[in-house]
């Protein structure tokens, strides 16, 4: 009778174990890198979506009111924000805010204030930029002789996310922190006052002065107050400082000239911060990936 033998399995050696650990290793390198631009792109794409979303929120408004809101930050010949010496009278309406009040809320009773509305008429160099963003689309009611009444319902032009309002400065007005951006805010400049943003120390703001950064510019636009042309010329900029939660170096234009403006596409003027940065007009994509 013969005796069969039977086969043994052969386990893997230290070195052939170390060898399909190394490759695996390998391809997990490979991937690594793809996936996280998948992610990174993705996210990106998410924050264009929100941005066009705002937008779209501020059509609505305009739509309905007439114009376009102001972002505060308007300042005199002498380069001092000008709201408070005028607010809630009708006959001496001066300012950007003012007029946009007398023309798109007319019903509106200056003798009735709401705490918003003393918070904005007297106290609107408190308000910055990251603010003016939710004021508008948030805070507004549907009240027509008092859109500053609290106690009234909201005009709701734009469904925030409630986790990501944060009033840091604790005055009650809080911004909205950008979607995949590190916590920092959107910042809204309304088209009238861009030249307002244009020093290092007046550049739109949020979060009591956390954040600045400035609007863009043509690549054609001039160097004087006469001849400066912003994008968005006759509406406005959102700006999200992108995945790296960086606005850009803010920059001087002092002296009556404009040479340091911030342009676009070319990416003229554009700190690295700048480059990440997504906007309203830049087309779902960063500047950085807009340029020519």
């Amino acid at each position: 009778m013969v005796t069969r033998r039977r086969p043994t399995s052969r386990a893997f050696t230290l070195v052939e174990m170390l060898v399909v650990l190394g490759i695996i290793a390998v391809l997990i390198g490979l991937l690594l890198p793809a996936i996280q631009m998948a992610v990174n792109a993705a996210r990106r794409a998410a924050i264009s979506l929100e941005v066009a979303n705002v937008n779209a929120a501020f059509e609505t408004y305009k739509q309905q009111k007439g114009e376009y809101p102001p972002s505060f930050g308007e300042k005199d010949s002498s380069g001092n924000l000008i709201y408070a010496t005028t607010s809630g009278t009708p006959s001496r309406y001066t300012s950007v805010l003012e007029r946009h009040l007398q023309r798109c809320y007319p019903k509106f009773n200056a003798t009735t204030k709401g705490q918003l509305y003393d918070k904005i008429g007297n106290n609107a160099t408190a308000i910055d930029q990251g603010e003016a963003l939710v004021v508008w689309l948030r805070m507004m009611s549907t009240n027509p002789s008092n859109p500053f009444d609290t106690s009234s319902t909201r005009a709701g032009y734009y469904e925030f996310d409630e986790r990501r309002l944060s009033d840091d400065d604790g005055d009650g007005i809080p911004e909205y922190l950008a979607k995949n951006s590190r916590d920092t805010p959107y910042i809204y400049v309304e088209a009238r006052t861009y030249s307002s943003y244009l020093t290092a120390s007046t550049a739109a703001s949020a979060m009591s002065n956390k954040y600045y950064a400035q609007p863009y510019f043509a690549d054609n636009t001039g160097n004087t107050a006469t001849t400066l042309k912003g994008m968005n010329p006759t509406k406005f900029q959102i700006i999200c400082a992108g995945l790296d939660g960086e606005f850009g170096t803010v920059l001087d234009n002092t002296g009556g000239t404009y040479n340091n403006l911030k342009k676009f596409p070319s990416g003229a003027n554009l700190e690295t911060g700048d480059l990440d940065n997504i906007t309203n007009f830049s087309e779902g994509k960063t500047l950085g990936d807009s340029r020519p």
